[in-house]
Order: structure tokens, then sequence, then C-alpha cells
């Protein structure tokens, strides 16, 4: 008999949009698989390194289908790191939006400005991320639905006050609520 040693080098398991032997490289194609399903995008863990550019790719199995998109948190050197926003595959589709600073959902204790969601239509979104080499913060941390309906809370659909209709997109809201995410209190 003859042995052999084989050594296993261990592996990481990156979080959809990274890739490399650590996971070090940013950037990569995130499909959306099912209507209503979720999925997230975190631009590292912890603070972001300076001198990064990231671009992802967002897919929904089906072309046209919405993908909304929600900023969970996001914390950049304002004027100077970006994240764009485009709904469909490349630069020269519609630019949805620019985010650089500080933004705060509602339900932190402190909050500069209220994000509504982005939504896309095309079936797919392209997010590039810039950081410059003076200085970085935390990040962002952002989720993603597809064929779902408004909502003021990343979370869930219809701001947990109603049901979603996925065919039409939109929110059939419960009796006390109002709104097309059913964000208001009747």
């Amino acid at each position: 008999l003859e042995f052999r040693r084989v050594l296993f080098r261990s592996r990481c398991e990156c979080w959809e949009g990274w890739r490399g032997e650590q996971c070090e490289l940013c950037g990569g194609k995130v499909k959306m698989t099912e209507e209503g399903g979720r999925s997230w995008l975190a631009e590292a863990a912890g603070n972001y390194t300076t001198n990064m550019k990231c671009t992802w790719y967002v897919e929904a199995s089906k072309p046209n289908s919405r993908i909304r998109l929600h900023l969970k948190d996001f914390e950049t050197e304002c004027g100077w790191d970006h994240l764009y926003i485009w709904d469909g595959d490349n630069i020269f589709s519609g630019l949805q939006a620019v985010y650089s600073g500080l933004v705060k959902t509602k339900d932190k204790s402190y909050t500069t400005s209220s994000v509504s969601e982005v939504v896309g239509e095309s079936g797919a979104m392209l997010l590039h991320f810039y950081s410059d080499v003076a200085y970085n913060m935390t990040g962002f941390n952002i989720t993603f639905s597809v064929d779902s309906c408004p909502s003021n809370h990343y979370q869930n659909t219809c701001s947990g006050r109603g049901s979603c209709n996925y065919t039409s997109g939109t929110c059939n809201c419960d009796r006390d609520f109002r709104g097309r995410g059913c964000e208001r209190v009747a």
C-alpha cells in the first residue's frame, strides 16, 4: 500500500458579488431567481478599502422584471466616494441614483435623510462603487427583491402592513393603512 499525503487548503465561500481566494475582489453578477425573492449585497465587512472600483450586475431570471433596491445602511466619504445605480445592463441605461455621504434609514436613532427604494423595470440593474485613495467609512448594505411590492422597510413587502400581488406589483393594504406601500395610517 502506498500512502499519499494530501494537503487541503481551506477555501473561502464568498458573499454574492465577491470573488477571489480570500474574497478580496469585488464585483460580479448577482442572479435573482424567484418572484418575490430577496437577496443582498454588502461592499465589505467593516470599513471598505480605499481606492475601490467595484461593479455589480444584478439580474432577474425573467426580462422586464421589477427589481427593488433598498439601502439598509450607507456611509461613504461625502463628495468623494460614490455609488451609481442604473436601470439596465450598462452605463447608457437610465441612471436611477447616485449616493454619497451618510444615509440612515428611519429605524435608526438619528436620521439624516429618508431614502425611498430605487426601482428598475428592465430586469437588470448595474451598480458601480468608487472610493478615492484618502479616506474610508463603513460602507453599505443593500437588499434587492424581484417583482415585489413597494415598501418603506427593507425586510418586508408592503411595509409589513398588507399583502403583495406579485403579478401587478401592488399592495393590498390592511384595513387601517393606505399608500402605495401601505406606509400611512388611514
